[in-house]
């Protein structure tokens, strides 16, 4: 029986052939390379479809690579880039933390400086809602922080009379700043009303509107009262310096005149022009010199505050000028004399009045040694304090004498006695008695008085 052949049959030996060749090259795919095309050598029509049956396989493989090379180029670019964001933003996130930490502490010290701080400190909203209010502030006008906080500040410490210019300041926060300080008054819980320094800043947001005032506050309700009560001081002062009948004038330490006033350039005749630069120590009545130049240098030393006397200042026409001077120094707030201040007041009259008493008492003195009188005074309890008289050795001899008492020279004498009495009541009385063979003498008693009236004793007078 004869075999019959098909043409369209691949030679089995071919096939193997081709079928090794495949399998050697396609081992290559395994590492990815797809750079070989099949080729066998043959006119068979079946090992040529198979051939380009391969080689189409090949080619779509080798296409898949490149894709497949692309994206993961691709996902390896993307890779990085998220690693780098990944990077960045664990930074920024470290940052983050830290800066939050260190906004943490910088408010914990804020918040320890504001309690910590001796004067009071408010913040209100751009609304006037206050949002800070420190120990201080507390302890100025008597509220908690409580209480205040999250209040308008006008419902609380700010006096009656200045709400409406407080609100209209708030209201043009976004417009103007404050003043950045200025003087106002605010009302404790108590009612009790403080002048208060305040110095104002506002904060504003990164577009310049207003978010927060800030106001620093210092009571200064006792240093207003203690320059008003200065300003009063001075205005006194000045009145008395610009219109006082004293003559006040003012100098350097070692003398020299550096200011005065009308009432001592009219004491002195001497114009102010005339008398500024001069040596106070000129003027004085040169027997006057060496007191007030040693109360000058007590006053400097410390020794005293002050110093006063009765001196002579020499006119500018030439004749002596009794005064009553005092002397004190101007100090620092160390203590340390800068100047020195001079008052002296004219003392003229009182001058001219002690001399016509004591040329009064003088002539009353004649008149007691001469006439043939005897003058005595008691106190209030009768005592003898003066006896004088030519008439007293006769009148009393030694009875009469300072320090006895009239009731026990007189104790033998009722009459007298009653007499004694009604004087230091206030009544005026004689009587006459027999001298001891020298004749009879009357002797008149009439109350002593004093300044006010009042009976200090009994002053008798015996002829």
């Amino acid at each position: 029986m004869t075999e019959s052949t098909n043409p369209n049959l691949v030679d089995e030996q071919k096939l193997r052939a081709l079928i090794d060749e495949l399998s050697d090259q396609m081992c290559q795919a395994v590492d990815g390379r797809f750079d070989f095309t099949v080729r066998v050598e043959g006119q068979d029509e079946t090992i040529e479809k198979l051939q380009m049956l391969m080689n189409f396989v090949l080619d779509a493989a080798r296409r898949s690579l490149a894709q497949i090379e692309a994206k993961a180029h691709d996902l390896d670019a993307k890779t990085q880039t998220l690693s780098a964001v990944n990077l960045a933003l664990e930074k920024e996130i470290t940052e983050r933390k830290y800066a939050q930490i260190a906004l943490e502490e910088s408010e914990a010290q804020i918040r320890a400086i504001l309690q910590a701080a001796v004067d009071a400190i408010i913040t209100i909203t751009e609304q006037g809602i206050v949002t800070t209010f420190n120990r201080a502030a507390e302890h100025m006008f008597g509220y908690t922080a409580d209480e205040v906080v999250g209040r308008y500040v006008w419902d609380t410490v700010t006096a009656p009379e200045q709400v409406e210019d407080l609100k209209t300041l708030v209201a043009n926060l976004d417009h103007e700043d404050p003043a950045a300080e200025h003087r106002s008054v605010w009302i404790a819980r108590d009612g009790s009303r403080h002048i208060i320094s305040m110095a104002n800043s506002v904060i504003r947001n990164e577009v310049g509107e207003a978010e927060y005032m800030t106001a620093i506050g210092v009571d200064i309700t006792a240093r207003t009262k203690a320059e008003q009560a200065l300003e009063v001081s001075n205005e006194r002062f000045r009145s008395l310096y610009d219109n006082g009948v004293a003559g006040i004038a003012m100098s350097e330490l070692e003398g020299t005149l550096t200011e005065m006033n009308s009432a001592w350039c009219q004491m002195l005749g001497y114009s102010r022009e005339e008398a500024l630069g001069r040596r106070i120590i000129d003027m004085i009545h040169s027997d006057d010199v060496p007191a007030a130049t040693r109360g000058r240098n007590q006053v400097l030393s410390g020794e005293i505050a002050s110093y006063r006397d009765e001196r002579r200042y020499l006119h500018k026409d030439g004749h002596d000028v009794w005064t009553l001077s005092s002397l004190a120094g101007i100090r620092d707030v160390d203590g340390n004399v800068q100047a020195l201040i001079g008052v002296i007041q004219d003392i003229y009259e009182i001058k001219a009045a002690e001399e016509a008493l004591r040329q009064s008492e003088e002539r009353l003195r004649m008149v007691i040694d001469n006439a043939p009188i005897m003058i005595w005074t008691t106190d209030r309890d009768g005592v003898l304090t003066m006896v004088e008289g030519s008439a007293r050795p006769v009148v009393s001899g030694e009875a009469e004498t300072v320090g006895r008492s009239m009731y026990d020279i007189r104790a033998h004498d009722p009459e007298v006695l009653e007499k004694l009495h009604g004087a230091l009541g206030g009544e005026t009385h004689s009587y006459v008695r027999d001298m001891s063979g020298h004749g009879l003498f009357e002797t008149r008693i009439a109350p002593l008085r004093g300044p006010g009236g009042e009976v200090t004793g009994i002053v008798g007078v015996a002829r």
